[in-house]
């Protein structure tokens, strides 16, 4: 039958849906009933409504990937969708350069659908309301979190509110993350309660544990699958599951000693980024986000308090010694040039950088000292509660609030009275609150005043326009004097930065 020369568009089911709906001339048997017969659909599936433009002019099925979808993708052509009607249903604005054509009628909505938009904003198929507000609440607040540098530097913004967002829209699991570790941050502030805006976002605890189970379930088997084309968004995920995972520091999840789980989280973000190898060919935009001071190792060793090298000297060397501590100097003394080097920036005051090398420590950790941790030996311990109180430093990122004090509490617990002689300064700062008090208590110095980095001094000036810190694979950060902000560059040399994160 040549359907071609039908007016029903030439397919069987128009004849079949005509007849159903006894469009035509009734037979002699029919009744008023039968004329109105109910419609079955014959097609099985769900049709693609958002598909790209090339696929519905081929009349293929689309997978509606974003940006390019396999078809497109198969057949070598530009994936182009058309622009998707906002939705005006949720009280929040996504997409606010959107949102103002709204009201123009619908002549508005049938120009904008005649044009190209290779990256349209729209609300993915399979997303509820509860992600939305979440996803809302992430690119209001809790990006800051992701970063000391948030809020001091755009580009780190427009990498965390921007560029992670969207490799979250083509990755199951950073996408979890991401709603995780917003639903998490709602119940953190307290967003509970009756008759009020911020009431109305909090998620119950239910949802909360969901996000979360997926998210590590999600990222487990990305990890397993290693797909090249998720490299970018392992390394991003590295990231927010440190965060995502501080949940075993509060209300019913607190574990004593939770930090020592911690620490190999910390550890695989390194390990991410070498396996993955992010700045290879193909940058990002989240290069920022994993930016390390370098450390000048000789500096650090000199301001080491000498109360922890000596605990280093009682270590006793040989098999038959019995220390089980024995062949582990060389382990315990990188990491207490890590603290040296803390140490060695405390004396210039509370500064971006300071933070910086605070948040990057315990990725900087050796698997060695890692494992020494886990097994809970004291020397390790005693040098993880240092780094504690050093972390009471940074509260600009609400996922490190609050650790220190019952961690260096456990700490003690489980070291004994014998080793409290090298937590006393660990000690001395529980319970403080005041930066400079706790400095005060780091330093054994009383009569320390912290410089002042707000005011425009020339000493000041002459600190931060006089040094630009480089990270382990050559970024610099730099000062500019006329914004006074910080940038990252990368220098001119370096033509292929692909190392990743060397070990230190």
């Amino acid at each position: 039958m040549d359907y071609a020369a039908r007016g029903d568009g030439g397919y069987p089911e128009a004849e079949s849906s005509a007849q159903s709906l006894s469009i035509g001339p009734a037979s002699p048997n029919s009744t008023a009933v039968d004329s109105f017969k109910p419609y079955y659909s014959k097609r099985p599936h769900r049709k693609s409504r958002t598909g790209c433009r090339n696929c519905k002019r081929r009349k293929v099925k689309c997978d509606e990937a974003r940006p390019l979808c396999r078809p497109c993708s198969f057949r070598g052509d530009t994936c182009e969708y058309p622009p998707l009607p906002v939705s005006h249903s949720s009280g929040f604005g996504f997409g606010s350069g959107s949102g103002s054509g709204s009201g123009s009628g619908s002549g508005s909505g049938s120009s904008a659908s005649s044009s190209v938009s290779p990256h349209p904003l729209f609300i993915p198929a399979g997303r509820e309301a509860v992600d939305m507000r979440l996803l809302w609440f992430y690119s209001t607040a809790t990006f800051k979190s992701l970063s000391s540098n948030s809020g001091r530097e755009p580009t780190v913004d427009h990498a965390l509110r921007v560029k992670l967002i969207e490799l979250a829209f083509s990755n199951d699991f950073l996408m979890n993350c991401l709603l995780g570790l917003a639903s998490m941050h709602m119940q953190h502030v307290g967003h509970a309660g009756s008759g009020s805006r911020s009431g109305a976002l909090d998620v119950p605890r239910s949802t909360a544990l969901l996000y979360r189970g997926q998210a590590f379930e999600g990222y487990r088997r990305a990890v397993e699958d290693a797909e090249p084309s998720t490299f970018p968004a392992l390394v991003a995920g590295s990231l927010v599951l440190c965060g995502l995972s501080s949940y075993g520091f509060r209300g019913e999840d607190a574990t004593p000693l939770y930090i020592l789980d911690w620490l190999v989280l910390w550890r695989g973000v390194g390990v991410i980024v070498n396996l993955t190898r992010m700045r290879s060919k193909n940058p990002t935009g989240l290069e920022v986000l994993f930016f390390r001071p370098k450390i000048d190792y000789d500096a650090a060793t000199r301001h080491i308090p000498n109360y922890l090298l000596f605990m280093l000297s009682t270590i006793k060397q040989g098999d038959d010694s019995g220390d089980p501590d024995s062949g582990a100097v060389a382990t315990y003394y990188h990491a207490l040039k890590l603290l040296g080097s803390l140490y060695a920036e405390l004396l210039n005051g509370f500064n971006p950088i300071l933070e910086l090398r605070i948040v990057t420590l315990l990725s900087r950790l050796t698997p060695d000292f890692i494992a020494a941790a886990r097994a809970r030996r004291p020397r390790a311990l005693v040098i993880i509660a240092h780094f504690l109180v050093f972390l009471k430093l940074v509260d600009n990122i609400w996922w490190m609030q609050d650790i220190s004090d019952p961690e260096i509490r456990a700490i003690a617990a489980v070291v004994g009275p014998d080793w409290e002689p090298m937590l006393r300064i660990p000690l001395a700062a529980v319970d403080l609150a005041d930066h400079a008090a706790i400095a005060r208590a780091l330093l054994e110095d009383p009569a320390w005043r912290a410089p002042d980095w707000d005011a425009c001094s020339k000493d000041k000036h002459l600190y931060i326009q006089s040094r630009a810190w480089p990270d382990d694979t050559g970024m610099l950060l730099v000062y500019d004097p006329v914004t006074g902000r910080f940038n990252y560059r990368f220098p001119p040399e370096q033509a292929h930065p692909g190392k990743g994160l060397p070990e230190d």
